[in-house]
């Protein structure tokens, strides 16, 4: 597999499949998605009290 990016720019170095790369604010677009499908499937209600 063929990338055609680098995890650094401006080193030189090439992306491999075992590059790391940092997620950034990126995880919260996960959770929100996340916790929309479990709202939309009736798992989850976001009207629900967190506390008593």
């Amino acid at each position: 597999m063929r990338t055609v990016d680098q995890p650094r720019r401006g080193t030189g170095v090439e992306a491999t499949i075992d590059s790391v790369f940092q997620m950034g604010s990126i995880a919260k677009v996960y959770t929100a998605t996340l916790i929309m499908r479990l709202a939309e499937s009736g798992r989850l209600d976001l009207d629900a009290r967190t506390c008593s």
